[in-house]
């Protein structure tokens, strides 16, 4: 199960990427285009560029749904196949209500999709740090490039050229009611996973409810983190299951960075997924002390786990990195795109070898571009 769910993360990854550097490309081919314009109507060039930006934001909003569709169908056939020796072992019929799960989850995430990616909720980020309403954000950027080019071509190329890095850095952000603001691409994935495998639990149960179960297994990993360590891969009644439940400060499966699956078993039927040898070697990995040099060539010394948040963050350098080079590509700057891309090499390659020498399994489709 632990790949269905590591694919589906993934289709929802790709999907929300593209879904955003759809809008940052129209931004930066505007301000490419600029230089070469003979008047500078920034309400003309709003009007069209908006236009632009609703088409790309669904084709993102299509592109998240064919990914949920595609993700559900995948989970739907994995759930049926996990369930079918506890069906067996019952003589109990196919549960209805599963399938009925599956239509209600697709109707949940789509509308998750859908109040993430509307141009009234994002945002870009000002010079100021304030992170301001996608049309305001764009009119700034817009006219600091016309006032730059009044001033000179050399002015106007490294206003594009920051602009680039800056939208490259921050992305397009997603503004909650809270004040509080995410990537849209980082935002549509944590929010359509938390859907997806809530979807993914209720369904268990649902077919649980059938085959009548009395506990619940949790699986298990390498690299976990500390918190949840003492409950992965055992087995637990429900009684005792609730009690846990009640006392995690970091939920199991819906909780922040959690990979974890619960899914409802027969106690006496078939035997545990994991033996106390083999939970006992994937915590004694994550809890080793691994050392590697940091990015800049600092000795650093840390847990396997801790270790993979730091991995998280050059993931994020990587795909920044490529990002630039895509936004100063489609603003006609070829050698600060060439430049921003050996960047991303060189964060590649400096991933690729501390990933070796920790003992991290890399996680190379976060470094991706998807446009």
């Amino acid at each position: 199960m632990a790949d269905v769910d590591e694919e589906a993360e993934n289709l929802i990854d790709k999907a929300a990427v593209a879904a955003q550097m759809g809008v940052l490309a129209v931004i930066a081919e505007r301000l490419g285009k600029i230089g070469k314009a003979a008047s500078y109507d920034v309400e003309a060039w709003e009007l069209s560029d908006f236009i632009a930006i609703e088409a790309a934001v669904r084709r993102g909003r299509q592109l998240i749904d064919q990914a949920i569709a595609k993700a559900l169908d995948a989970m739907d056939k994995a759930n049926y196949e996990w369930a079918s020796a506890y069906y067996r072992a019952s003589g109990a019929s196919e549960s209805a209500e599963a399938s009925a799960v599956i239509v209600e989850g697709r109707k949940d995430l789509s509308k998750r999709s859908d109040s993430l990616c509307r141009t009234s909720v994002m945002g870009i980020m000002d010079r100021h740090g304030n992170v301001v309403p996608l049309r305001e954000g764009y009119r700034e950027a817009v006219s600091r490039a016309v006032a730059a080019m009044r001033a000179g071509e050399a002015a106007y190329q490294t206003e594009i050229a920051r602009t680039a890095a800056e939208l490259a850095r921050h992305g397009l952000r997603v503004r909650y009611e809270s004040g509080y603001t995410r990537e849209l691409y980082a935002s549509v994935r944590a929010n359509i996973m938390d859907g997806y495998r809530t979807v993914m639990t209720a369904q268990r149960f649902e077919h649980a409810k059938a085959f009548g179960y009395d506990g619940v297994e949790v699986s298990a990993h390498y690299q976990c983190a500390p918190d949840h360590q003492p409950y992965q891969g055992q087995r637990y009644s429900l009684e005792r299951w609730r009690e846990i439940e009640g006392a995690l400060g970091r939920p199991l499966v819906t909780g922040a960075n959690c990979r974890h699956t619960v899914s409802p078993v027969i106690l006496s039927v078939g035997k545990p997924s994991y033996s106390p040898e083999e939970i006992a070697a994937m915590n004694a990995q994550s809890n080793e002390t691994v050392r590697f040099k940091g990015v800049e060539g600092k000795p650093m010394e840390m847990s396997r786990y801790d270790a993979t948040q730091y991995q998280r963050g050059i993931e994020r350098e990587i795909r920044r990195s490529r990002a630039e080079s895509y936004l100063l590509e489609k603003e006609g700057r070829k050698v600060e795109a060439m430049s921003a891309s050996s960047r991303a090499d060189g964060y590649t390659d400096y991933y690729r070898s501390m990933s070796r020498k920790a003992g991290l399994t890399r996680r190379d489709e976060r470094t991706k571009l998807y446009v």
